[in-house]
């Protein structure tokens, strides 16, 4: 069914010119499977060791161990769960808030279970007795309902999760403007090119709001050790610097950057050809780099070594643009191309006329910030398409466990239901009963489900993004305000990739990754 499932997704892929070669590795096909089979074993361990140690006679009467032999139940699953996390994950700060938002509403619902159903005890019935018995019954089988409650709260958790993220990025893409940054993204030109670029502007009352120096670099060894043999946890950084890089030069720490590790060199610290070296924050973390690295980089043919030195941050009030790595240096490295990129401000007629420039230099590279949003709001829309598939995934499962809880315990319910009959229980009081009963396996998670993910979506925006969180629980939930937007330390891999929202006073503006 995966395999099936995964050719009818690239021919899907292809109606939006997404373009996917599959090329199956068995090895990797082998792994998933023995990680299947691994986490059959674990959950299905209690079973079989229960089995081995009860006499045959035991087994036969359905003996039921005792509660303080039930630990390897619960043991089991969360050992499956971890090791499946530390296998998979390649963002610890998303795996966390995942994970903790989990973790929460898992501690929050049965809390809450357990102090709700047992109001049916501590006098509720006096007052209200249909559905303090219906809190009583509940009670009694206080497994089976909790299951229930857990499955649909953690469900909902990462339903409204998924949903949430999506809502809230789409919202700000919406509403963003941008002012005083320039209206095109120049990406790539050569020094020819600038200067013709330049004399353009000036006849259109044009600008080049700023521009940076670049050189190309492809990293292929951390430590003496290549690339691909580090034995790094996959991640966004890796896969990007597979590909060449830009690397930026500067003699100070640039305007836009702060040192938070490290310290900035110069020039004079140049020794044994290894030049000092600062680091984005997040791609340092990925790469799990250190102080004092040696990276070995192939710079056209040649071969340079960049000693690790610092790890920076983007901060606002200088260059919309900034860089992965920046080289403490206020030379470039010889025999080796240089690119410039930044941003400029066209007026209406410099646009309509931009492609006489281009047809002089048709290797000048130049993008609209309208037409970046434009393509950022296409994957946006095809994200949400995907993550509305993985919603009716997680609500078929949701479905399938309380049906499969429901038909389990399908004899107990039709047993109790006899007794409440002969108890002089009508059928109005019945469907009450059961009303009440589903009313709080509903309600309850879904309250619980909605304040995890905005408590968690908050602690998000709060502590990596810096931007205020306004939550409307009665119709949307909206990031920001209209001039809440403030920076943060997220990256992007290129130009072509995503714009990040900062603010500068009340003004929105767009910050370009490298």
């Amino acid at each position: 069914m995966a395999t099936a499932t995964t050719y009818v997704a690239v021919q899907w892929l292809e109606n939006y010119h997404i373009v996917i070669a599959l090329d199956w590795q068995w090895t990797a096909l082998l792994e998933v499977i023995a990680i299947a089979l691994s986490l059959y074993i674990a959950l299905t361990l209690p079973a079989w060791y229960s089995v081995h140690t009860s006499p045959v006679k035991r087994l036969l009467m359905s003996y039921q161990a005792p509660e303080r032999k039930q630990w390897l139940k619960i043991i089991m699953p969360v050992v499956a769960i971890i090791a499946l996390i530390v296998w998979y994950s390649d963002n610890w700060t998303l795996t966390v808030m995942v994970v903790g938002t989990l973790a929460a509403c898992l501690f929050g619902l049965v809390l809450l279970t357990w102090c709700v159903l047992g109001l049916g005890k501590w006098g509720l019935s006096k007052r209200a007795q249909l559905f303090g018995f219906a809190l009583y019954l509940m009670q009694q089988r206080i497994y089976v309902k909790g299951a229930q409650i857990i499955a649909l709260g953690l469900s909902l958790t990462l339903l409204l999760l998924s949903l949430r993220i999506t809502q809230d990025v789409t919202n700000i893409l919406e509403q963003l403007t941008y002012k005083d940054q320039g209206n095109v993204v120049i990406s790539q030109v050569t020094n020819t090119e600038q200067q013709a670029l330049e004399e353009f502007l000036t006849q259109y009352q044009g600008q080049i709001n700023h521009i940076a120096p670049f050189q190309y670099a492809q990293l292929t060894h951390i430590n003496q050790v290549k690339l691909n043999e580090t034995g790094l946890q996959p991640s966004e950084s890796s896969a990007r610097l597979e590909r060449p890089i830009r690397l930026h030069w500067q003699a100070n720490v640039p305007s836009n950057n702060e040192i938070v590790l490290g310290s900035w060199q110069s020039d004079q610290v140049f020794k044994a050809n290894q030049w000092p070296v600062s680091i984005e924050s997040e791609v340092f973390e990925d790469m799990q780099f250190k102080l004092g690295d040696v990276l070995q980089m192939r710079m056209g043919k040649q071969s340079v070594e960049l000693l690790v030195a610092a790890k920076h941050d983007f901060v606002s009030g200088g260059s919309n643009t900034t860089f992965w790595f920046v080289r403490h240096s206020n030379h470039a490295v010889s025999n080796v191309e240089t690119f410039y990129m930044g941003d400029a401000q066209l007026s209406d007629e410099a646009l309509a006329n931009l492609g006489q420039v281009w047809q002089v230099h048709p290797s000048m590279r130049m993008m609209s910030v309208d037409t970046m949003l434009a393509d950022i709001r296409f994957y946006m829309n095809f994200l949400i398409m995907i993550v509305v598939i993985y919603s009716v995934f997680i609500a078929l499962l949701t479905n399938l466990l309380l049906a499969a809880a429901i038909s389990v315990h399908q004899k107990q319910d039709k047993a109790r239901n006899g007794l409440l009959t002969v108890f002089g229980i009508d059928k109005t009081k019945q469907k009450l009963l059961i009303f009440y009963e589903w009313a709080i396996i509903t309600l309850l998670p879904a309250l619980v489900a909605t304040l995890c993910v905005y408590l968690s979506i908050a602690s998000f925006y709060k502590y990596e993004l810096a931007m205020p969180y306004q939550a409307n629980f009665f119709c949307c939930v909206n990031a920001g305000s209209s001039d809440g937007f403030n920076d943060s330390n997220h990256r992007y891999c290129d130009v072509s990739q995503a714009v990040k929202v900062t603010n500068t006073g009340a003004t929105r503006r767009a910050v370009i990754f490298c």
